[in-house]
């Protein structure tokens, strides 16, 4: 199955956003929130070939999987660059809680001037699954080793959990992020559509774990000569 070509409409429908051509419209665009519902026939595919190479003016791109299949895939960034080039937020949002964090990186080659990278892992009991829904599988990506990047100041992650598939990948981003300012880390947060998290046991958790934050910032830091501030939210 091909790449889809990124169509711009919104409104149930279809309604342009403007009479402007798609590729047009995408070289002047400056901000995206794309909302994917993948189909169980869909494989994962390269943003690149999603884009027209006139769409050099993004600075804000907003990613939902729907706690589903991750429908994109790292690629080269020859192929990416020239895209997000000027992409300074980055959001990723409802990636499923299994998922290896990884290939997440490979957006830190292709995007040099990003400064805020927000990602939220999310698993809830409520979340609606259809037959259509394509099966959940790990992408498998290596950054660089020779990979630094220097603008990125902010990193803010929701669904942290202290285990060590979660503290492995924050220290994958203090080291090639050399200059990173500041990590928060949320934990889960309540769901309107079901109780698997009441305020309640958030509120005893937070009483219980402000003893291990300062376990957690010394797991992250250990070994590193990074001076981010880490916040335990």
């Amino acid at each position: 199955m091909g790449s889809p070509r990124l169509k711009l409409n919104v409104g149930r429908d279809g309604d342009r956003i403007s009479a402007l051509h798609d590729d047009l419209l995408l070289g002047i665009l400056e901000r995206l929130d794309l909302r994917d519902a993948a189909k169980a026939s869909q494989v994962p595919f390269a943003l690149s070939e999603c884009f027209s190479r006139s769409a050099t003016n993004l600075s804000k791109l907003y990613l939902n999987f729907g706690c589903q299949m991750i429908w994109i895939k790292p690629e080269h960034p020859k192929e990416l660059t020239y895209i997000f080039n000027n992409l300074n937020s980055l959001a990723l949002y409802n990636i499923f809680s299994e998922c290896d964090l990884s290939w997440t990186l490979f957006i830190l080659e292709v995007a040099p001037a990003l400064q805020k990278f927000r990602l939220s892992r999310t698993q809830h009991p409520c979340a609606k699954v259809s037959k259509d829904n394509p099966e959940k599988t790990n992408i498998v990506w290596e950054p660089s080793k020779d990979l630094k990047h220097l603008n990125l100041k902010l990193f803010i992650m929701f669904g942290f959990e202290d285990e060590d598939k979660a503290a492995n990948y924050i220290r994958l981003v203090m080291e090639h992020a050399v200059g990173l300012k500041r990590i928060e880390l949320h934990g889960r947060s309540p769901c309107n559509g079901c109780d698997a998290i009441d305020l309640e046991s958030l509120r005893r958790r937070s009483q219980a774990d402000e003893a291990s934050r300062h376990r957690i910032k010394e797991q992250l830091t250990h070994g590193s000569s990074s001076s981010v501030e880490i916040v335990i939210c």
